[in-house]
């Protein structure tokens, strides 16, 4: 991405791989042209978040029955967080999130970032700091995926003391990326943990509560 400037955060987070050399860790190399799968595992913590209809359910207090809980509880809605050392985490849906695993028969139509009566999408941006991101908390609704037969899926955050810095528009523009590309084009955002905190540090322990690793959520997902 020749002349963009540092802050610059229209393309996405990924670092560029290069064989032949170690990368320059600049800021300006987090938003170089993405080249995933090994670039990912080299550079990126891979973590996944186990969802489901009854644990958000739980997660917001409503009240329900154990047998309409029970019923919640097979419908998958796993979501992957994937960690650079400069704080910056690429999202998305897991391929076993049910939307993705039913497109063939049920295809995803359309992706939203102006959820639940928040304008996202015109967000602006700004410096190292990235001054104008959203406040993340567990709760919020980051998106809206809308399928062919009306279902809409709402995607929340999950992570607490972040901010939504980047939007992927690709998505918006060609849903398909999702079940074709989740954790690769397809993926919905970028965050940022809150200045001065170390991402994976013992304070912060209880955010990251119930993130699986790649190895352990293979096995619990086999």
């Amino acid at each position: 991405m020749e002349g963009a400037a540092a802050e610059d955060i229209d393309e996405p987070a990924i670092i560029q791989a290069q064989e032949d050399k170690d990368l320059d860790m600049g800021e300006s190399d987090y938003f170089s042209e993405p080249k995933f799968d090994s670039v990912v595992d080299r550079y990126y913590t891979r973590l996944y978040k186990r969802v489901t209809p009854a644990m958000i359910s739980t997660m917001l207090e409503m009240k329900e029955s154990e047998e309409q809980l029970a019923l919640k509880e097979n419908i998958c809605l796993d979501q992957f967080y994937f960690i650079h050392s400069n704080k910056l985490v690429l999202f998305g849906l897991s391929p076993r999130h049910e939307a993705i695993v039913n497109n063939s028969q049920n295809p995803i139509t359309g992706v939203s970032f102006d959820a639940n009566k928040k304008q996202r999408s015109q967000n602006k941006v700004t410096g190292k700091s990235k001054s104008g991101g959203t406040r993340l908390d567990p709760r919020t609704i980051v998106c809206e995926i809308s399928t062919q037969n009306g279902k809409v899926y709402k995607v929340r955050s999950f992570v607490g003391n972040a901010y939504l810095i980047e939007m992927n528009q690709r998505v918006v523009q060609n849903p398909q990326l999702l079940a074709q590309k989740c954790e690769s084009d397809g993926y919905l955002g970028i965050f940022i943990v809150k200045r001065g905190e170390e991402i994976m540090s013992v304070e912060r322990e209880k955010d990251w509560a119930g993130f699986l690793s790649k190895e352990e959520y293979e096995k619990v997902s086999a």
